[in-house]
C-alpha cells in the first residue's frame, strides 16, 4: 500500500520505519527540504500545505491510498483533514482526542473526572515544581522550581506561553508508556515501556520489558483504556505514567503517532503498532496484539561531536537538519537510524535486542566501547 506521511520530524521517522517494517511504500510530505525522515522515505514532496497550490496537494493525494499523520501543527492537520476527505482518503486522525490531549489542562480534568491519580497541582503540591506549558510536546517548555521567588518569576512571564501553563508537584520515581489503538473507545493496548531521561526531561532511552509486574502492566493498560473510552478514541494514544506511592500517576496523554516506543514494543513482542493504527481506520476492527515480550531491548539515541559520546534526548534529533538512514549491524547494534559520516560528527537512534535485559544491556556497553575505539576516544569521553 502506498502510505503517505504529513511530517518528517520524530514522529515522521517512527511512522516510515514502522511502515517499511510492515511492507508498505512510503510517500512522505514535508516544508522542510532538509526534514530528517525523509532518508526513510520512498517518495518526497517538499511544500507547505497552508501556503501550497492546489495542483501540489493533489500531486500527493494521488500518489497515497491512505494519509498518517506526523506532525502537531494543527493547521496543518486541518486542511490535510479536509483534502483527504474531498479526495475521498482516509486521513488516521482523531482531530477532538488530539484537541484535548494536546492541552494539559484539558487532559488533567479529564484525568480528574476519571478519578485517576496525577501529581498533586499547585498550590496542593509543596516544593519542588514541575512546570510546562499546557500545549506543548516532549519537554519543550519544561521547568522544576525550588522555591517560591523562582515560581513567581515564570508567572510573571506566563504571557510567553500560549495557553497557560500546568504547574504540579515534582515525582520522582521511574517513568512508563503504554500504548492503545482504538475503535470509538474500544481497541487494544501493547506492552508497556521503561523511559529514561536526559537531563532536560527529554526521553533518550527506551527498554523493554520494563521492570512492572504482570499485575502492574495490566493496570497501565486498563487506565490507557479508559482514557481512550472516554475520549471515544479512533486512532492511537499512548498514555505516560510515573510509578510513586506505590502507585501509577498519570502524567500526560497524547492521542497521536508516538515517537519511540512503538519501535521498541515492535522488536519485544513483534507487534508493529502501525498495521493497528490503519486497521482501526480501513477495516474498523482490530486483532488483539500479543503483551508478551519475546526479546529484551534497549532504543536509545546517541550523539558523538567528534570528542564526546553522549546519550541526548530525542530533541537532538528534531533539531537535525540533516537526512537520516537506516542500517543494520551499526558498530554492534541490530539496527541504527542515523545520519552518520566518518569523519564528522553524528548522531544515531539505534536498537539493541537479545534474550534477556543483562544480555542487552551487556551488548550496549560493547556497541559503545565499538565506538569510542573506532573514534581513538577514551572511555571516560562517554557523557552518561
Amino acid at each position: 500500500m502506498h502510505v503517505g506521511v504529513l511530517g518528517g520530524g520524530l514522529q515522521g521517522l517512527e511512522a516510515a520505519y514502522l511502515l517499511r517494517k510492515a511492507g508498505h511504500r512510503v510517500v512522505m510530505l514535508d516544508r522542510r527540504p532538509q526534514a530528517p525522515a525523509f532518508g526513510l522515505a520512498d517518495e518526497k514532496l517538499n511544500f507547505d500545505v497552508l501556503a501550497c497550490s492546489s495542483s501540489q496537494l493533489s500531486a500527493f493525494l494521488q500518489k497515497v491510498d491512505v494519509i498518517i499523520p506526523a506532525t502537531e501543527n494543527s493547521p496543518a492537520l486541518a486542511v490535510m483533514a479536509k483534502a483527504a476527505l474531498e479526495a475521498g482518503i482516509t486521513f488516521c486522525h482523531d482531530a477532538e482526542a488530539f484537541r484535548v490531549s494536546r492541552d494539559k489542562l484539558l487532559s488533567n480534568q479529564l484525568f480528574e473526572r476519571l478519578g485517576l491519580p496525577r501529581p498533586l497541582p499547585w498550590p496542593l503540591g509543596n516544593y519542588p515544581l514541575f512546570v510546562k506549558p499546557a500545549c506543548g510536546s516532549g519537554s519543550e517548555g519544561v521547568q522544576v522550581v525550588s522555591l517560591p521567588s523562582e515560581l513567581a518569576e515564570i508567572l510573571e512571564r506566563q504571557t510567553q506561553h500560549q495557553g497557560g501553563l500546568v504547574i504540579e508537584e515534582f515525582v520522582s520515581g521511574p517513568s512508563y508508556s503504554v500504548e492503545v489503538v482504538t475503535v470509538q473507545g474500544k481497541g487494544v493496548a501493547f506492552a508497556a515501556t521503561l523511559l529514561h531521561f536526559d537531563e532536560h526531561f527529554d526521553c533518550n532511552r527506551v527498554l523493554a520489558p520494563c521492570d512492572l509486574s504482570d499485575q502492574e502492566a495490566e493496570k497501565m493498560r486498563e487506565m490507557a483504556l479508559q482514557v481512550a473510552s472516554a475520549l471515544n478514541l479512533t486512532g492511537v494514544m499512548d498514555l505516560e505514567t510515573i510509578y510513586a506511592d506505590r502507585q501509577f500517576k498519570v502524567l500526560e496523554i497524547d492521542a497521536r503517532l508516538p515517537s519511540q516506543t512503538p519501535t521498541a514494543v515492535l522488536h519485544a513482542t513483534g507487534e508493529n503498532l502501525m498495521a493497528y493504527l490503519l486497521a482501526a481506520f480501513m477495516q474498523k476492527e482490530l486483532p488483539v496484539p500479543s503483551t508478551e515480550s519475546k526479546k529484551a531491548v534497549i532504543y536509545e539515541h546517541l550523539y558523538f561531536d567528534g570528542r564526546q559520546l553522549s546519550s541526548p534526548g530525542e530533541h537532538a534529533l528534531a533539531e537535525c537538519t540533516d537526512w537520516f538512514y537506516h542500517t543494520e549491524d551499526f558498530f554492534g547494534a541490530d539496527e541504527a537510524i542515523t545520519n552518520y559520516r566518518k569523519g564528522h560528527p553524528w548522531l544515531a537512534t539505534i536498537i539493541l535486542t537479545d534474550e534477556s535485559r543483562e544480555k542487552v544491556w551487556l551488548k550496549r556497553q560493547s556497541l559503545l566501547q565499538n565506538i569510542l575505539t573506532a573514534h581513538h576516544a577514551s572511555p571516560e569521553k562517554f557523557l552518561l
